[in-house]
C-alpha cells in the first residue's frame, strides 16, 4: 500500500500493488471500513448523517473541533456496508488482479479539511473540482444576534452543509454553485427558524421570540449541588432539525438536559409555560415544577433538593462506562462525568476498550473531588473470541503499548516480529492480570451469548456442566449480572446462572453498571454497585480500598431501589454461622418517593421460596422512605447456604432515567448451621 501526498495538495491518494502468479484474471469486491465512528459520524450528500443505506460518491467524517476527512474510490460509488459497534463500512466492485503480473490500483483518495461539515466540504469540492459559492449572513432572535446556534443547508435532495454561528451570530457556509438550496437555523430550547432561499449572497435567520431558565440547585443548608437539569414541553412534542443533520438529541420530549456540577445553569425555552425538573440520582427527592417564561427575559428556578435514603457509609459506583477512547462510543469524558456527579455516583469508572484509564484529569480539572473517586480500569475486549472483562484497577502507563492494556493475544513486535498471532486462553490471561502490581480483579462482563465468556466457555447452569473447561476460570468472584438490565427480566438469563453458581458453591458476587456508550441513550449509574466503605467522603478512598469491598460483594446493586438484609449483624458478602436450620433475615427497602416499589422476592440457595408485596401501609410513618423494614425466616441447608434480597416495581423511573425499572438486589449472605 503506498500513500501519496503531493506537494500543495488537500487531499491523499492511496494506491494498492497486487501482484497476480495465477494464469486467470482475478476481481473481487472491497470493503472500506472505519473505526470510531461515534466520535467522527459520517455522512454523505443527500442522506446528510443517515448514511449507510445507499450508494453515495463520497463519505465524510466530521469533528466540529478539529480534523475532518472525506473518503471515495475514484470512479466508483460507495455502496451500502456493515455498521456495528463503531464499525460502518461501503463496498466497491471492481478491483481486478491482471495475469502473472503486478497492478497498480487507484485504492483511495482521502480529502482532508474541517473543523466540521463546512471545512471538510471545502476540501471534498476543491479536491473534486466542484464549484461553489459562500454564503453568509447572521443569526438573530428577539435579543439580538445568537452566538452558537446551527445553520442547516439542504436542497431538493436533502443535506447539503452545516455550521454554526459565532460569538457575533455570524456565519459563513459553501454551497455548491448549481445547488437550489435553502437554510434554517436552531438551537436548544426552540424550534427552528424558517427555511430561507439561499441565492443570495447573504442570508440573515431569525429564530424569532422565547426566553431564559436560570435554575440554581441545592442542598438543604444551602450549599451549591450537582444535579441533572431538564426541561420539558407541557406537550410533550419538541421540534427539532431531522436526523440527516446529524444534531445530537438530549432525549425526546425534552427541550434539554444538563449538568451542572456547581449546580446551576441558564437554558433557553419558548416563551410561555414549560415543565423544569432537577434531581440528583436515587439518593434525592426530586422537584418537578411548572414556570412560566417571559419572551425576551429570564425566570429564576432556585431548587434544593433534599437527601433521603440511609446510605451511611456507602458510595455507589458505576464499573462500566465507556468515552470516546472506545471505539464505539462518542462521548467527551468531561461530559461523562459532569454526568454521573449529577446522577449521584461516587465512582464513575471509566472501562474503554483496550485502553486503560480514568476521569482523574477531568475531577481534578472541574474541582469535584469531594463528589467522585477517580479509579482506573479496562475494559478487555477480546473482541469476538472469549468476551469482555472488566480490570479494576488498572492505571494507564503511557510508556507501554496501549497505555498497558493486559495482551490477550500473542502477536509479532519489534523485538519478534516473526511472533506467531495466538489468542490465549482466559485462565492464562486472568492469571496474568491479577499478578500487576495493583493486583486487580476480574468483572466478567456481560457473560451470556456464544461470543461472551459464559456461552463461549459452553456453561450449563441446569446440569453445571462446562463444554470447554481448560477455558473456565475458578477463581473469578465478579459477575456484571445487571448490565443496564433489572431482576425481573435477567431471571431467565444471567441472573439465573448467577444464581446456579451461588447454589454450586461458588461465592460470586453480582456488579450492576450501565455500560455506558452514548450518555443520551444509556444513562450512567443505572444500574449502580453500592459498596461499604464506612465512609462517604470520596477523598478517604483508595484503589486498594475499593479493589477489596467489591472482591469481598460487601454491596448491594441499586436500579433506583435500595435494598439492605442482615443475619444478625451479618451484611451480604460475609456468611452468618452457627445459625440452625432456620435463620431471621431482617430487610429493609428504602426509595425516594418517585420510585415505585411493589414486592420483593426471597431468594434461598437458588430459588425464589416467597415474594413479599410491599403495601403503603408498610412504609416507615416517620421515614416514609423507608418501605419495608421487617423480618423473613429463611431455611439454612447443611451446606452451601445463602439468601439475598431483590426488590423492585414495575413503573418506569421516568423523568430521571427512561425506560428503566426500578430494581435493587443484596449480593448473598451465606449460612452456615
Amino acid at each position: 500500500i503506498d500513500y501519496v501526498l503531493e506537494p500543495g495538495a488537500r487531499h491523499v491518494d492511496v494506491f494498492l500493488e497486487l501482484r497476480s502468479e495465477t494464469a486467470s484474471e482475478r476481481s473481487a469486491f472491497t470493503l472500506h471500513g472505519f473505526m470510531h465512528t461515534p466520535r467522527m459520524p459520517p455522512y454523505a450528500p443527500g442522506v446528510g448523517f443517515d448514511a449507510g443505506g445507499e450508494d453515495v460518491p463520497w463519505l465524510g467524517f466530521a469533528d466540529e473541533r478539529g480534523t475532518s476527512f472525506a473518503y471515495w474510490q475514484p470512479g466508483r460509488d460507495l455502496g451500502a456496508g456493515l455498521e456495528v459497534s463503531g464499525f460502518f463500512s461501503v463496498f466497491t466492485r471492481g478491483i481486478v488482479a491482471q495475469t502473472c503480473s503486478e497492478n497498480r490500483t487507484h485504492h483511495a483518495r482521502i480529502a482532508i479539511g474541517g473543523p466540521g461539515v463546512d471545512g471538510l466540504n471545502r476540501a471534498v469540492w476543491e479536491t473534486r473540482e466542484t464549484a461553489y459559492r459562500e454564503v453568509a449572513g447572521t443569526v438573530r432572535d428577539g435579543d439580538g444576534p445568537v452566538a452558537g446556534a446551527w445553520v442547516l443547508a439542504r436542497d431538493a435532495n436533502g443535506f447539503l452543509s452545516r455550521t454554526r454561528t459565532g460569538a457575533d451570530g455570524g456565519y459563513a457556509i459553501a454551497l455548491p454553485e448549481d445547488a437550489t438550496a435553502e437554510l434554517f437555523a436552531f438551537r436548544e430550547g426552540g424550534p427552528p427558524s424558517a427555511a430561507v432561499s439561499a441565492s443570495g449572497a447573504t442570508v440573515d435567520l431569525d429564530l424569532g421570540g422565547g426566553g431564559w431558565v436560570h435554575v440554581r440547585v441545592t442542598d438543604v443548608d444551602g450549599g451549591a449541588l450537582p444535579a441533572r437539569v431538564q426541561l420539558f414541553p407541557m406537550d410533550g412534542a419538541v421540534d427539532r432539525p431531522g436526523s440527516e443533520h446529524g444534531i445530537p438529541s438530549p432525549r425526546s420530549g425534552r427541550y434539554s438536559i444538563v449538568y451542572p456540577e456547581d449546580g446551576e445553569a441558564t437554558l433557553r425555552a419558548p416563551a410561555g409555560p414549560v415543565r423544569v425538573v432537577a434531581s440528583r440520582g436515587y439518593e434525592y427527592e426530586l422537584v418537578d415544577r411548572t414556570i412560566t417564561v417571559p419572551d425576551g427575559g429570564t425566570v429564576d428556578a432556585s431548587i434544593t433538593l433534599e437527601r433521603v435514603i440511609d446510605t451511611t457509609g456507602v458510595m455507589c459506583g458505576d464499573f462500566h462506562i465507556h468515552t470516546h477512547r472506545s471505539n464505539d462510543s462518542g462521548d467527551d469524558a468531561t461530559d461523562k462525568l459532569r454526568a454521573a456527579i449529577a446522577d449521584g455516583l461516587e465512582l464513575p469508572v471509566r472501562s474503554d476498550h483496550e485502553y486503560p484509564g480514568s476521569f482523574a484529569a477531568e475531577i481534578a480539572a472541574l474541582g469535584v473531588e469531594r463528589f467522585a473517586y477517580p479509579l482506573g480500569s479496562i475494559e478487555m475486549t477480546s473482541f469476538e473470541a472469549w468476551g469482555h472483562m472488566g480490570v479494576v484497577p488498572l492505571e494507564r502507563d503511557p510508556t507501554l503499548v496501549n497505555a498497558g492494556a493486559p495482551r490477550w493475544q500473542t502477536y509479532p513486535t519489534v523485538e519478534d516480529p516473526d511472533a506467531p498471532i495466538v489468542t490465549r486462553s482466559p485462565p492464562e490471561v486472568f492469571r496474568m492480570v491479577r499478578e500487576r502490581p495493583s493486583h486487580p480483579v476480574v468483572i466478567i462482563n456481560h457473560p451470556t451469548g456464544s461470543t461472551n465468556y459464559f456461552g463461549y466457555c459452553g456453561y450449563d447452569r441446569t446440569t453445571g456442566t462446562i463444554a470447554r473447561p481448560d477455558d473456565w476460570d475458578e477463581d473469578f468472584g465478579l459477575v456484571e449480572v445487571f448490565n443496564s438490565d433489572d431482576w425481573r427480566s435477567q431471571l431467565d438469563g444471567i441472573v439465573g446462572d448467577w444464581l446456579a453458581l451461588l447454589a454450586s458453591g461458588r461465592r460470586v458476587y453480582a456488579v450492576g453498571s450501565s455500560d455506558s456508550h452514548t450518555l443520551s441513550r444509556s444513562p450512567m449509574g443505572y444500574p449502580r454497585t453500592c459498596l461499604r466503605f464506612g465512609t462517604d467522603d470520596p477523598r478517604d478512598l483508595s484503589p486498594e480500598v475499593v479493589r477489596d469491598a467489591l472482591a469481598a460483594g460487601h454491596g448491594t446493586i441499586s436500579g433506583g431501589i435500595f435494598v439492605d438484609a442482615w443475619v444478625g449483624a451479618t451484611e451480604a458478602g460475609d456468611e452468618a454461622s452457627g445459625l440452625g436450620t432456620q435463620a431471621e433475615v431482617r430487610v429493609r427497602v428504602q426509595a425516594a418517593s418517585w420510585v415505585d416499589v411493589d414486592a420483593f422476592d426471597v431468594v434461598v440457595d437458588g430459588a425464589i421460596v416467597e415474594t413479599i408485596e410491599i403495601r403503603p401501609e408498610d412504609a416507615d410513618p416517620l421515614v416514609p422512605t423507608i418501605r419495608f423494614d421487617g423480618t423473613v425466616t429463611v431455611d439454612v441447608a447443611p451446606v452451601n447456604g445463602f439468601v439475598l434480597i431483590a426488590a423492585y416495581g414495575d413503573r418506569s423511573l421516568e423523568p430521571v432515567h427512561v425506560g428503566r425499572t426500578p430494581f435493587g438486589v443484596t449480593n448473598p449472605i451465606f449460612l452456615a448451621r
